[in-house]
């Protein structure tokens, strides 16, 4: 299941460095269309990194963290902003978990 989520947020990054390098479109219709590609790109890899970090591999959240500040740029409600800004600090929690238990992992060194 792992390697599900391991690719689903590697699919949402391809899909946004896809998106990012559309020309700039001149025609109105194009830009909005733009824009919601956009903003589903980024929300769809923020979401993707959320499960990846938290049920798959913790030590992506760096990446994670990345996708939900990028998300929130784009974002304009701020209910949605609010419950992002949750959702991208559990992301952060998961981090902070594996390197916790990283270290637990780790041999103590002996004091002799």
């Amino acid at each position: 299941m792992s390697a599900d989520f391991k690719n689903a947020a590697e699919t949402a990054d391809k899909a946004f460095e896809f998106v990012k390098k559309e020309p700039a479109a001149t025609d109105p219709n194009d830009q909005k269309r733009h824009e919601a590609n956009k903003y589903t790109a980024l929300n769809v890899r923020a979401e993707a990194y959320r499960l990846y970090v938290s049920k798959g591999d913790p030590s992506q959240a760096d990446a994670g963290v990345t996708a939900f500040q990028d998300y929130m740029a784009v974002e304009t409600d701020a209910a949605t902003e609010r419950r992002t800004k949750r959702r991208s600090a559990s992301v952060a929690c998961w981090e902070a978990v594996a390197d916790c238990t990283i270290r637990r992992m780790r041999p103590q060194a002996s004091i002799s």
